[in-house]
């Protein structure tokens, strides 16, 4: 795998990194010091099989039971959409309705872009913590972005991205700055 293929996969936890200044875009272990990344606390992951198995919750969680949420909301005319709604059950009707109040920042995607960002995320801090290597690394982002079909959801990690760093609110100048390290960082070229 090439370097520019690398940084395409560590870009996927972009969204996160966004909202932490001590993280890095491109780098293989998300940033050089343990202190600022807790998935002990956040995640309850102390040891490589407690990851692994947070891994194999992408596949089963909340995007699935979004997907078809979203897929109706894109697609149904505002009186069908709330014909639609009638009919559901209490539950399935909070996920239409998180659905249609997302979809702007998520498109089609849905949450699955977060997903890929959190999981992305996952696995640079297992290579800080010693739990993979960075050769299964790149091999678990390969294979969670073949998972995710990852081509419908490129655009949406983009928009989490960006919403990150608008709800950080930096200032025009800092946000611009951001930016162009970021493109500095995936592509090797400033932008000018």
């Amino acid at each position: 795998m090439d370097e520019m293929e690398q940084r395409w996969l560590y870009a996927l936890s972009a969204p996160l990194v966004a909202l932490n200044p001590d993280a890095d875009y491109t780098a293989p272990t998300y940033c050089f010091d343990l202190k600022h990344v807790d998935v002990e606390g956040g995640w309850g992951i102390t040891t490589r099989e407690q990851l692994l198995d947070m891994l194999r919750t992408a596949d089963d969680g909340h995007a699935t039971q979004l997907n078809e949420a979203y897929r109706q909301w894109e697609r149904c005319l505002p009186s069908e959409w709330q014909a639609l709604l009638a009919t559901l059950d209490t539950r399935q009707r909070a996920f239409y309705e998180f659905a249609s109040r997302t979809f702007g920042e998520c498109g089609s995607g849905g949450i699955r872009a977060w997903d890929l960002g959190r999981m992305g995320f996952l696995l640079r801090s297992a290579v800080l913590h010693g739990w993979i290597d960075l050769t299964e690394s790149l091999w678990l982002h390969g294979r969670m972005v073949a998972w995710r079909h990852a081509r419908a959801t490129t655009t949406t990690v983009g928009r989490a991205t960006l919403t990150a760093l608008s709800s950080a609110k930096p200032s025009g100048i800092a946000w611009a700055t951001r930016m162009k390290s970021w493109n500095t960082n995936m592509t090797g070229k400033a932008i000018t």
